[in-house]
């Protein structure tokens, strides 16, 4: 009985820990496709704003931001 009670608790443990790192991971991926939709919507407001010109400056600020999200 003891050994049935200790492979429950286990399993049981072991299932609770994954059902928790999913939903960590659903949020996470959630937030971070928001903060892209967003980084989008200004990049076009910018281009609106701006005329539509870009330059080497902006092209590099994009970059790093880029990088930044994906870390």
């Amino acid at each position: 009985m003891p050994l049935l009670f200790m492979t429950i608790v286990l399993v049981g443990a072991f299932f609770l820990l994954n059902l928790t790192l999913a939903v960590i991971n659903s949020k996470f991926t959630e937030s971070q496709n928001k903060q892209i939709e967003q980084d989008r919507l200004e990049k076009q407001d910018l281009a609106q704003l701006g005329g539509g010109g870009s330059n080497n400056n902006d092209t590099e600020k994009n970059g790093i931001n880029e990088t930044i999200s994906i870390a």
